[in-house]
């Protein structure tokens, strides 16, 4: 369900500054672009984006130039789906990853000096492609702005979380895709990245509606917020994805 409010801060003598809010919320993110598309529309410009997982996602797509229509051909083609669950093209496999020939039937690495915890899997679905695509896409637009966020076509910021201080990072500068990536990287489905030397995760995870950033960084005179996100189903004990989902968001 989306939620949109909006409130006056000044009044209507001069053009409004309008700040756009995106809150994370995995697939139900696709309704960002609904509200995208409705503000056009009703010509109501953006000034400003904060968003949060997928809504950094698609705030970062139309901070970049993109419009709706081009982000939804995007969002629901084969080949995003793919990337979302992983799932190498064959044709990339050499450039990504490719498994050394092996004549022997079973393979298993044993290191003794290695902690049992080091040799669990850190990710359930493999980022190769998903993290080459970002790039392919964001890029452009970060070398044009100088990797300042603020010179994009429409300034943005993007919410990260650091669980090591229990907070909530915004990313103003740097790799607009890596910041990007990083806002999405939910614990145990993605791989965190790391930004500053600090191993940063999911922006939901500490702020999954960034309002209170739109207001600090941009004192905007409206503020609409597109809220996706909503409490998840009671944790079923055989589903070890809604339990880590339960206890993150």
């Amino acid at each position: 369900m989306v939620f949109i409010f909006a409130f006056l801060i000044a009044g209507s003598a001069y053009a409004q500054r309008v700040a756009l809010v995106l809150s994370g919320g995995a697939a139900r993110g696709g309704a960002h672009i609904g509200v995208l598309r409705a503000l056009e529309e009703q010509h109501i410009p953006i000034t400003y984006i904060t968003g949060t997982s997928i809504g950094a996602v698609i705030g970062a797509l139309y901070a970049s130039g993109y419009t709706p229509d081009e982000i939804e051909a995007l969002m629901s083609s084969p080949e995003f789906q793919q990337w979302a669950m992983g799932i190498i093209d064959p044709k990339y496999t050499y450039f990504f990853r490719k498994e050394d020939p092996n004549a022997s039937w079973i393979s298993t690495d044993f290191n003794f000096k290695k902690k049992i915890t080091s040799l669990l899997p850190t990710q359930l679905i493999k980022t190769y492609e998903i993290d080459f695509r970002l790039m392919e896409l964001l890029s452009p637009a970060n070398a044009v702005s100088g990797g300042i966020f603020d010179n994009l076509m429409i300034p943005f910021r993007c919410i990260t979380s650091d669980i090591d201080s229990t907070q909530a990072v915004v990313l103003r500068k740097g790799d607009l895709n890596t910041a990007v990536r990083a806002s999405m990287s939910l614990p145990l489905i993605f791989t965190p990245v790391v930004l500053n030397n600090k191993l940063v995760y999911d922006g939901g995870m500490y702020n999954n509606f960034p309002v209170d950033v739109a207001i600090k960084d941009f004192h905007p005179d409206v503020i609409i917020g597109s809220r996706v996100a909503q409490r998840y189903d009671k944790p079923d004990r055989d589903d070890v994805i809604s339990q880590l989902l339960t206890m993150l968001m």
